[in-house]
């Protein structure tokens, strides 16, 4: 049975939801006619996982994915880590989030090569070699690859996955200590594993990946007090996407309601030149 992901509220953010609800419900994202008949909760799966549709990552502490009990020495992994670590860790996690919505968190079978396609196109940090210089950077590379693959046609939706990201760093009421950062990865760590006794073997990117995961893990293990001003800095991102976006697709709803739809009206031609 599929897991929520699951993401704590305060006042504001549901404000921010309800804001950014009123420009979906302008500008939907497919077109739900003829299901006029359906639920309320049908005709807002028809219509596209709106805002307000955050799918939970974890409904519940008991379904938190289970915490790697191997962790290994940081320093016997590297000895002089580099500061930068916890950049990679942001982007790991906004990939994370995003991919166990795009899947609902079903890691079934059927839908675990989906889950690790999408981690591995949206973390830079997994795929390749990238090494960010400030949250943000990390944050803007998962949305960049977001917006430019197959995975959503709702512009708020990466936008949340920020937020979501700064949860998983801070956990519920702020006092994780890094708990469902570690779970986080763990559980992403064994799913890569999975692919390893796959039938069709683990390849050389995902070996890294896994790789980069017991590391990542490590780092966050000896590093927990720093989770928290790092959660702070992912949720100052986004405050600034989500207000920018929101101006953006306000204006834009505007501007479709008076041309009619999505583009400007051809203008009228006003003299028309005889030809003799």
């Amino acid at each position: 049975m599929a897991r929520k992901v699951s993401y704590f509220y305060d006042p504001d953010e549901l404000e921010e939801d309800r804001r950014s609800e009123r420009v979906n419900e302008e500008q939907p994202v497919v077109d739900v006619e003829g299901t006029e008949g359906e639920s309320d909760a049908e005709r807002e799966w028809l219509s596209g996982r709106t805002v307000r549709d955050c799918e939970r990552i974890w409904e519940q502490d008991d379904s938190i994915p289970a915490t790697s009990g191997n962790i290994a020495p940081l320093l016997s992994l590297c000895s002089k880590p580099s500061p930068l670590i916890q950049y990679s860790v942001v982007n790991v996690l906004f990939a994370y989030a995003f991919s166990m919505k795009l899947i609902n968190g079903d890691l079934s079978r059927e839908m675990r090569d989906e889950f690790i396609e999408a981690v591995m196109t949206l973390s830079e940090a997994l795929k390749g070699s990238r090494v960010f210089t400030s949250a943000a950077e990390a944050l803007e590379a998962g949305v960049g690859a977001v917006q430019s693959g197959p995975y959503s046609s709702n512009p708020f939706e990466p936008v949340l996955t920020i937020r979501d990201t700064a949860e998983l760093l801070s956990g519920e009421s702020g006092a994780s200590g890094g708990h469902y950062t570690l779970a986080a990865i763990s559980q992403l760590g064994r799913v890569l594993g999975k692919d390893k006794r796959s039938r069709h073997g683990e390849g050389p990117e995902r070996y890294r990946a896994r790789k980069k995961c017991a590391f990542l893990l490590s780092w966050v293990n000896e590093h927990s007090d720093a989770l928290d001003s790092l959660s702070l800095e992912v949720r100052r991102v986004y405050k600034n996407s989500f207000d920018t976006l929101l101006q953006v697709e306000e204006a834009k709803a505007k501007l479709e309601k008076a041309w009619g739809g999505n583009r400007p009206p051809q203008k009228k031609v006003l003299i028309e030149e005889l030809t003799p």
